[in-house]
């Protein structure tokens, strides 16, 4: 009977060790938590955006892999309801059509009560027909309508109906007098640029040390005049771009011309631009260009199926723009980029967290 009782002594006293050898890896863990962990991230489809879970070169499975592995939620806006109380922040990549009247509302109602959208506008529609590729002027997010309209006149924000192009002087330039080129070597020629023109007095721009590649881009206004609200521009324009506002029949000729009276000087366009209102904690990002932030644009690696990334400042500005929308104070930085190309899976957990701290502000972080 002794022999039982120590037996049984012996086996309590290794199930208490085993019990405490679990205990010290799960706190190290709770410790070492990703900065994203318990947000929920909601993407919107249904206005052909790019998805988080298309793999192709016009999806975002890329981004919101890497949104994933630093510890978010991933999920899709039911938009026949309200957009759900746990939703941290709103991501609507590059709607191809405008976003209907109900809605609208269902976001403006989840915006005005403290809500965070990151909102990427494009002035192109890509379709493929039969296998060939045509290149139009989307009417979605139209300067004067809908949601731009009311984004305007309450946060004076919106993305203008233009396409960034290369002055006609710097284009000859670039191409040579006699250089026979089609319809999409001279757009690619002229829309897609790389700049470095940056504000460097935010934490959205902190390690992006190296150039933004835009893919065909529209500008983004704002109003700049004293308001209860912050504005503050991210990016800008390369050297020699200015807004061309008759860029459908720039598509249509491949012939443009500075125009004075309706186009937009390159010096005043923004490209990216934050929104903060501070009695609401409303946050917004607005970024004038879709592919900014898709697997074929700011996302592609060479070749495409590895993780060698072109764009490494495209990724580490929208990992910037979702901490400083999500108001997370844990530190950011881009994660393991070989393992963060796989598609995110969306997931059921417990309600988000919601920070009304707005010591982040616009103030660069040391």
């Amino acid at each position: 009977m002794s022999k039982i009782r120590i037996m049984f002594k012996l086996l309590c006293l290794a199930l208490l060790l085993g019990i405490s050898l679990t205990v010290v890896p799960v706190a190290l863990l709770q410790a070492d938590e990703p900065p994203f962990a318990g947000y929920q991230i909601y993407f919107s489809e249904s206005n052909a955006e790019a998805s988080p879970f298309d793999r192709s070169a016009r999806g975002a499975s890329r981004f919101a892999g890497f949104l994933q592995q630093l510890g978010a939620d991933i999920r899709i806006l039911d938009w026949r309801q309200d957009v759900p109380a746990d939703a941290d922040l709103v991501v609507i990549l590059g709607p191809q059509r405008d976003l209907g009247a109900d809605q609208i509302a269902r976001l403006w109602h989840y915006l005005i009560n403290g809500g965070s959208l990151l909102l990427v506008l494009d002035p192109l529609e890509i379709t493929t027909d039969q296998g060939t590729q045509i290149i139009d002027a989307t009417r979605s997010l139209g300067a004067t309508r809908g949601l731009s309209q009311l984004l305007w006149a309450d946060f004076g924000i919106r993305g203008r109906d233009d396409l960034l192009l290369l002055h006609a002087d710097a284009r000859a330039a670039a191409v040579g007098a006699d250089a026979p080129l089609n319809l999409a070597q001279t757009l690619s020629l002229v829309s897609d640029f790389t700049t470095t023109n940056l504000n460097h007095d935010t934490p959205i721009t902190a390690g992006v040390d190296s150039s933004l590649a835009f893919f065909g881009a529209r500008s983004v206004e704002f109003d700049a005049t004293i308001q209860p609200y912050e504005t503050v521009p991210l990016v800008f324009a390369a050297e020699g771009y200015y807004g061309e506002s008759g860029y459908a029949s720039f598509l249509a000729d491949g012939l443009a011309e500075f125009d004075e009276a309706a186009d937009f000087e390159s010096e005043a366009l923004a490209l990216a631009v934050a929104f903060l209102n501070p009695t609401s904690s409303t946050r917004l990002i607005v970024i004038g260009d879709r592919d900014f932030a898709t697997n074929g644009g700011g996302f592609q690696s060479t070749p495409m199926t590895s993780a060698d990334f072109t764009y490494v400042s495209n990724i580490q500005f929208l990992i910037n723009s979702v901490a400083w929308l999500l108001d997370s104070e844990a530190p950011v930085t881009i994660p393991d980029i070989a393992a963060a190309s796989a598609t995110p899976e969306s997931t059921e957990t417990a309600p988000g967290k919601r920070h009304s701290s707005l010591s982040s502000g616009f103030a660069r972080v040391q």
